[in-house]
This record gives structure tokens, sequence and C-alpha cells, in this order.
């Protein structure tokens, strides 16, 4: 007779087992689920593409030389439906100079509708690969619901511009504007602490002033105004009309609009800035009566550009010709220490070029370049790391994106040759250091003083609730005039520059890449693909040579970073901080308004296009 406690295990046994069961099951179901979920955002099969098709180019976000994002969060992204934020300059260029001699592409579509704009030198790079295009003989078309300045930029060279009838054409111009807040922080009781050398080194300005200063408006109008005027110059010639219309179109763009009483669509194209204007459905049908159906039976005979560019650039036969040049993207903010996606990490850059240089076939480097400078320690790690390559025979080439200003110009001047566009920005040869303390706050405002015994005239000398010595003062001033007599004489000795010329465009002055031409700061006007055919010229390799790119976000990790720059946000949520968080700030090992030891080499200015 089987007893209760037998069948109890029994049965218990079963349920184990099924239990079992289900836990496979419901793993297998994961694991099945989770690799669908890969390939579905992995895989994407591109369309061939078949003859008399239009490519369409529709960049989407901003153009940039090298992604801020990793690749899984682009994925991520692209996976919920984003709309992706940046479109690579090269994958664009790339298209175009396939299109201009594919037989099966017979146009290009130049689709605007999710452009976001780009830097004055990546738009300029991208405007020249279009003119490049048209060469060909084949059309180029462009359609955009809204036209800012960047993308009349690349409109203007098309043979046919269509705007959207609720869309517009405004132009801004070039201006950069930061808030000045002397006043502010006078009245908080917040003491900055400026070391600089360079008179025209204006980032730290709004911390000294109210307003922008003679100086500072002088040395700003002169790049910008150069900048602009030959934007007026270009666009105008594309667009042929004449320089005035499309200045006074700019400058009373309102007045007109109220005087005509035109909608801004048909000003736009009253002033000769457009040619058409039709809503997209409009154009659709437009485009299938002159290149017929796509497969749909809805759009017109097109390839999309992301999908062309998958499907040819997979196509291509594996390089395996050797030697090797080399190219290397340096994007963002200069960090002494780890970098992120968006910022340029020494010891990756240092750890990358090691591999660059560790290559036997690398016979000569070329660097792009988009910085507005950083921590000088940073720049001056990877600029010793060049060294090594002009000791071994390696020539250093460095190709200068939308900005390569003061770390970004301390790196760039290590190399061989330096080639701008003429709207680079760069220069800005100028350090600076500064930090806050906040005594009067405290005192004045909390009734809290802060009081100790230090064994030296240095001790305490960042406590954010003392003020600083006038030793430390010292020390300060002239750690930083040291490292701008360093950037002197690289530049000095590197560009082959007498010292006393060097320190007429130095003092943090900003130059365009046209200006920065005639005072020595760089060699040519030319792009990146110009640089590298130079550079495969100078090492006598005609065409049988691989590109190999690098950039400086394949070693990128997500830890901490020595990003010591004080933002504004930090002073804007003073009073929660002092509530809140006052008590562990008040004898600090480090101030969390900045730090004085850190000497930056860094241009301030954006520039809003």
């Amino acid at each position: 007779m089987v007893s209760w406690s037998s069948m109890f295990k029994f049965f218990r046994k079963v349920f184990s087992l099924f239990g079992l069961i289900k836990k496979i099951i419901t793993g297998l179901i994961f694991w099945v689920i989770l690799v669908i979920f890969i390939v579905a955002m992995f895989y994407n099969p591109s369309p061939k593409v078949r003859e008399g098709e239009v490519l369409v180019l529709a960049p989407q976000g901003r153009v940039v030389d090298e992604y801020s994002k990793a690749p899984f969060e682009r994925e991520m992204d692209a996976y919920l439906g984003e709309p992706p934020e940046e479109s690579l300059l090269s994958d664009l260029k790339w298209c175009l100079a396939q299109a201009a001699y594919d037989e099966r592409i017979s146009a290009v579509l130049l689709d605007l509708s999710g452009f976001w704009g780009g830097g004055t030198a990546n738009i300029s790079e991208l405007s020249q690969s279009m003119e490049e295009y048209k060469l060909s003989g084949k059309p180029l078309y462009c359609f955009a619901p809204y036209l800012s300045q960047s993308a009349l930029s690349l409109a203007s060279l098309a043979n046919e511009v269509v705007l959207d009838p609720m869309g517009e054409v405004f132009l801004q111009g070039y201006g950069s504007y930061r808030a000045y807040m002397k006043e502010g922080l006078d009245d908080w009781g917040i003491t900055a602490h400026i070391y600089r050398a360079g008179e025209n080194k204006d980032f730290v300005a709004p911390y000294l002033h109210d307003s922008m200063t003679t100086s500072e408006r002088n040395a700003m109008s002169f790049w910008m105004d150069d900048l602009w005027g030959g934007w007026l110059s270009l666009t105008a010639h594309n667009c042929g009309i004449p320089r005035e219309t499309l200045e006074h179109y700019s400058n009373n763009y309102g007045s007109l609009l109220q005087s005509t009483k035109l909608s801004p669509a048909q000003l736009a194209m009253d002033k000769g800035l457009i040619d058409s204007i039709m809503t997209y459905d409009d154009y659709n049908r437009e485009m299938i009566s002159r290149f017929g159906l796509d497969d749909s039976g809805v759009g017109f005979s097109q390839t999309y550009w992301l999908d062309y560019m998958a499907r040819e650039a997979g196509s291509l036969p594996a390089l395996s010709g050797e030697p090797k040049i080399a190219l290397l993207t340096l994007s963002g903010e200069i960090l002494y220490g780890e970098g992120d996606w968006s910022r340029i990490g020494s010891f990756q850059a240092e750890l990358i070029l090691d591999e660059i240089l560790n290559d036997p076939d690398v016979v000569a480097l070329v660097l792009r370049i988009n910085s507005p400078g950083g921590s000088a320690a940073g720049a001056e790690m990877i600029r010793r790391k060049l060294e090594r390559f002009q000791d071994y025979g390696i020539p250093v080439y460095a190709s200068i994106g939308n900005m390569a200003a003061s770390g970004g110009y301390w790196i760039a001047c290590e190399a061989d040759e330096i080639w701008a566009s003429e709207t680079s920005l760069t220069g800005s040869i100028g350090v600076f250091s500064f930090f806050f303390t906040m005594e009067d706050l405290l005192k004045d405002k909390l009734g809290v003083t802060v009081d100790g015994y230090g064994t030296t005239a240095v001790a305490g000398s960042y406590n954010m609730g003392r003020d600083v010595s006038s030793e430390t003062n010292k020390m300060l001033q002239s750690g930083v005039d040291q490292i701008y007599r360093q950037f002197l004489n690289l530049v000095a000795t590197n560009r082959n520059i007498p010292l006393a010329d060097v320190r007429k465009v130095a003092e943090g002055r900003v130059w365009t890449g046209r200006q920065a031409l005639d005072n020595g700061l760089v060699d040519t006007i030319g792009t990146l693909e110009e640089l590298i055919q130079y550079a495969a010229e100078e090492s006598d390799l005609g065409g049988s040579y691989q590109l190999v790119q690098y950039d400086d976000n394949q070693l990128s990790s997500y830890g901490a970073s020595f990003n010591l720059i004080p933002r504004i946000s930090s002073l804007l949520s003073l009073p929660p901080l002092v509530q809140n968080e006052i008590a562990p700030l008040l004898f600090p090992e480090e101030n969390p308004f900045g730090d004085p030891r850190q000497i930056n080499a860094w241009s301030g200015y954006e520039v809003i296009q």
C-alpha cells in the first residue's frame, strides 16, 4: 500500500519537473525574443537599385564628422522610432560621389525635411561635393518644408528648389550671444577668480563684465563679418541674384513681409531664392511624371541614401592594397583623461595613436580635427604622441573641420601641414583658468564664516568659503603665463613663424580659414578628401593604398572624466545648492565651481547660423 508521504513526494517531483520545464521554455522564449529583437535592429535588407532611379539624399539632424552617441544608443533610438539627430558628412559625400558615376542613378533629390544644419566648414564641404556631383550632368533637385541659412547654402546649388507653401527662407546671419553675469555674481556675493593669458581670450568675459567689451566686440566682428560676407557672395552667386538683394532680404525680412503682403514662401520665390511652391504630395506627383512609379505604386522611382550606401558600400571589394594612410577623427571638447562619445579623451587618443604607430604599413597620418579646445594638458598629451610619428618619419597632416581653436589648434600645429576650409574657425591661441568662491554669500546671506589654520600661505587655497591669498593668485597666474609661453613657442617652432609675429596673431584671437591662411596659421584651403589625396601623392602612393579610418570613440567608456569646466547651470542652481548641500561644501578639497589647477585652452564662441 502506497503511503500518503510517498505520493506527496512523487507529485512534488512531478511538479518540480513541470517547473523546470516551464523555466526552460520561458528561458528559450526569452532568448528567441532577444535574438529576434537584435536581428530586427541590425538587419535591414536594402532594396536593389533599379535603372533610372532618383537617389533621395535626406540628411537627418546635424551634419557631423563623427557621431556623438554610441552605436547601441543610435540603434535603440531608431528601433523606438526616434528621428536621427546626426548624419555623417563622409556618408553624404560618399553617396554624392557614387551617384555621379552610377549609371542607374538618373538624378539626386536633396530632401531637407529632417535637416537641422551643421557647422560652417561641414556645410561648405558638402556644398563642394554637390558641385562635383553636378559636373556629371545629372540634375540635382531640392525639396524643403523650411530653409534655414545653412539649408539655403545647400539648396542654392540645386537645379530646382521647391518649398512647401507653409515654409519660409529665414536668414539670421551669424551671431554669438552669451549671458554676462558680473552684476548677478556680485549680488549673490560670488567672486570669480580669473587667470588668463591673451588679451582677447574672452571665454571668461561673462564673469568679469555685464556686457561685451569693445575689444571683444571688435575681435568677434572681425572673423564673423568675414564669414557673413563670404556666405552672402557665394549664396547670391548660386541663386543668380545680386548680393545686395540677399543682404536686404536678411536685414529687412519682417518689413518685406508687411509691405508686400506675401506669404513667407511667396516672398522667397519673389526674391529668387526658390523656384516653386508645392506640397510634398504635389511634388511627388511631379517627380512621378518625370521618373515613373516605384514598386509601391505610390511614390516616384527612388532609392533612399542610407539603403543605397548600405548596399553599394557592402558590395565593394575589400581593399587589400598596401601601404596605408590612417585617418583619425578628433571631435569635441578635449579632456585630460577619459573621454566619451561627444568629447576627446587624451587617454583614448593616445592609445589609438599608439595602435596606428605600431602598424608597420601606415605611411601617413591624417587628422580631422573639430574641437573648440579644452584641457591644455590633454591637448599636450595628444601632441606629444604625434611627435613620435615625426620621430619615425611618418608625416602628419591636419584637416580643420568647423573649428580647431585653442587646444584644437595646439594639437593641429604639430602636423607637417594644416589644411582648412575658408569657413573654418581656428586660432584662439591663449589659455585661462578660473574658479569661484562665495565667502560674501556665506557671510552676508547665511551668517556663515570659514576660518581655520594652515601651515603655509597656500593652505586651503581652493576652499569656496575663503578668499584667495596673494600667494595663490601669483601661483595660478604664473601657471597660466607659463602655459601661454609654451603655446606661443610651440606655434613659432612648428609653423616656422617668428615669435614676435606669433604674438600678433595670438592673444586669444579667432580667425576664419581665409584669415588664418593669410597670417600663416594654416597652409592650404582644401577639403579632407583633397588633403588625403595630397598625403598619398607626397608619399608616392598613387592610387594603390588603403585608407584606414579611426576615431577617438573606439576606446571610449562611460566612466568618470576630468571635465572640470564649470557650467552656468550650476550657478543658476545656487539657492537650492546652498540650502541643501552647504555643509559638505564648506571645507572641500576640490572646489565644485571650477578647478584653478585646470588650465584651459578653449574658445568659448558658438556660432549661431
